[in-house]
């Protein structure tokens, strides 16, 4: 990582902006998955 940033200081920090923004989604749609299943169960 720190040789992307010192060659690509910008796309590397749009890259882990991204990161970033997939690790949340991908957090919420395990939420959403796992309220789904509980109200399919009950």
């Amino acid at each position: 990582m720190k040789g992307i940033q010192v060659l690509h200081k910008d796309h590397a920090r749009e890259l882990m902006l991204c990161t970033n923004h997939l690790k949340m989604w991908r957090e919420r749609l395990v939420a959403m998955g796992e309220e789904l299943k509980q109200i399919l169960s009950d």
